[in-house]
């Protein structure tokens, strides 16, 4: 059912969508504090560098909702102790990758809890919005960046390698335009970038920050990487899927989806998953056949569109996506992972609001728990005011 309201975001501009991406909210139920503790706490002794201070410009946030991933019949009550409370077994055992994992969980077993979270440093290297993902590794972190503008390419474009513990910056990997997702696996950190090559970039040694190989795939590449064994998985803006030799960068294979691949893709180590942006998606082998595919379409066959990457969830694989207006449920949907098939859509049983908005990043998971935050409706008029304050 739709409702009132102005969230139409993907059909605004991209300085009005990037907007809609700033916007925060927070866990209000008590009965969930232990499991968005430790999901926090865990973001937080990742990524500490990257830490805002609140003060950005906000609008009246509705809090997200916690769901149980195979049914929405009924909330989930959390009890203190209880033994699900845990992240998904997947063989993660870094913070190598957006999300932590192939699965996308965006949780971690090797990461201690923080009670009293501080910044240790901060240092100032160039812009970075909201692709840009770092990754921790060998004891430094590596991440993507925008340079000095966004969507303009200058000398501050590419890769940079902190000093986990300093803050220092230890090399620059320069790239002529904006330089998007980075992922890491065996001394090669790949990156994608706006200007349409993804690189293999030696992490460490005596020839660090040089490419290790260039391929350059002809449109621009958003997605944050995914690395299967010895390869490397890509989406670009045509809505092209491309595996990569991690060690030389030959192409092994590619295969198509309707619409740009923006968020990145998913795996449960066997096959690999992908959503586009116009909501087509599939299932592919490790050697890039494809084992079903599936157009996605939302509340009473609605359009949607996928920003993010999914979330591998055992035998599901759930996919938040973007509406054209407010609806009465929350814009989260389950997919079979065998079959590409539907098996549920959010359904907001404890009638927390009316208007759910749209959502753009990919859910955590711990244990039984899915959590998630949606983007809000904005006043039109102060989208109009932020355009005013940019431009000046």
């Amino acid at each position: 059912m739709t409702r009132r309201g102005d969230s139409r975001s993907f059909i605004r501009g991209r300085r009005r969508r990037d907007f809609y991406d700033r916007r925060r909210s927070i866990l209000p139920s008590s009965n969930v504090l232990l499991a968005v503790m430790m999901v926090v706490s865990i973001a937080l002794a990742v990524f500490a560098f990257l830490r805002g201070d609140g003060t950005g410009e906000s609008t009246s946030a509705m809090p997200p909702v916690v769901y149980e991933p195979v049914t929405t019949s009924t909330t989930l009550a959390i009890e203190a102790g209880t033994s699900f409370l845990e992240c998904p077994q997947d063989g993660s055992d870094g913070w190598y990758t957006f999300q932590g994992s192939m699965t996308r969980s965006g949780c971690t077993i090797t990461t201690r809890a923080i009670a009293d979270p501080e910044v240790l440093w901060q240092t100032e290297l160039a812009v970075f919005g909201w692709l840009n993902n770092p990754i921790v590794a060998n004891g430094r972190v590596y991440v993507g960046s925008a340079g000095n503008l966004q969507s303009s390419g200058d000398g501050a474009d590419g890769v940079y390698a902190v000093d986990l513990e300093t803050g220092n910056e230890i090399w620059h990997f320069e790239a002529e335009n904006d330089v998007n997702g980075v992922a890491y696996a065996d001394n090669v950190v790949v990156a994608t970038g706006d200007e349409g090559r993804v690189w293999g970039i030696i992490a460490t040694g005596a020839d660090q920050g040089r490419a290790l190989w260039t391929v350059d795939i002809g449109i621009s590449v958003f997605t944050n990487p995914l690395i299967i064994e010895d390869l490397v998985i890509v989406g670009d803006w045509n809505g092209e899927v491309t595996a990569l030799d991690l060690a030389t960068g030959e192409r092994r294979w590619r295969m198509a989806v309707a619409g740009p691949v923006r968020g990145g893709v998913a795996s449960d180590g066997t096959w690999i998953f992908v959503v586009s942006e116009e909501g087509g998606a599939a299932a592919v082998t490790l050697d890039g056949t494809v084992i079903w595919r599936q157009d996605l379409v939302g509340d009473a066959g609605t359009a949607v569109r996928v920003f993010a990457a999914p979330t591998v969830a055992t035998n599901l694989l759930l996919v938040p996506y973007v509406r054209d207006d407010l609806y009465s449920q929350p814009a989260m949907m389950a997919l079979d992972k065998q079959s590409g098939q539907v098996r549920w859509r959010a359904v907001d049983v404890s009638g927390l609001k009316e208007d759910w908005g749209n959502i753009r990043s990919s859910p955590a998971l711990i244990g039984t728990l899915m959590v998630f935050g949606e983007v809000y409706s904005v006043d039109p008029a102060l989208l109009d005011q932020l355009d005013e304050i940019e431009d000046h």
